[in-house]
């Protein structure tokens, strides 16, 4: 991902006069394992380390190369990661729960760690997860980023989408 960062398109973008950038980001060594997921898949297993290797080093980048810009680090829609496809009315299990926490935790401890190493301050690059189907009825084990994820992770932010109504 920092190669990809280092690229013209992305330093055109970083360059321009905005102070925060809201950037959608997975993490290649995760590809297998998120298609694997997203087509109700349980062959190809999380790579925590690698999924936080690779937050790090684009987090530690990111802060050394655009000092005095803002990056909110997310990932996009989280709910149908959790619902193994696109049915918005499918249950969520307690194992593809902690599945996802396991995953965010993931890339929470890279921005911590590419704060670290860039020496930037915890409010220059945040984590957010992004869900959006909130207002569903399958609200991912009693609304998941209200009641679970979000306090087992430690993000910094949670984005989101639609009506939220957790009872």
């Amino acid at each position: 991902m920092t190669d990809l960062a280092k690229s013209p398109p992305f330093q055109q973008l970083f360059e321009q006069p905005l102070d925060t950038i809201v950037l959608t980001v997975y993490a290649f060594a995760s590809k297998a394992w998120i298609l694997d997921r997203a087509q109700s898949g349980q062959s190809v297993n999380l790579d925590a380390a690698a999924e936080t290797k690779e937050i790090a080093d684009l987090v530690g980048y990111l802060s050394q190369a655009y000092k005095g810009k803002k990056f909110i680090i997310k990932n996009w829609e989280g709910d149908w990661q959790l619902l193994e496809g696109y049915d918005p009315n499918g249950v969520v299990d307690q194992s593809r729960v902690d599945e996802f926490v396991r995953w965010m935790q993931a890339r929470q401890a890279g921005v911590n760690q590419g704060l670290q190493n860039g020496g930037a301050a915890g409010d220059v690059i945040r984590h957010a997860i992004e869900v959006n189907l909130l207002d569903r009825p399958a609200r991912h084990a009693e609304c998941l980023a209200r009641r679970g994820a979000s306090g087992a992770v430690g993000t910094d932010l949670l984005f989101f989408l639609g009506n939220i109504q957790c009872s």
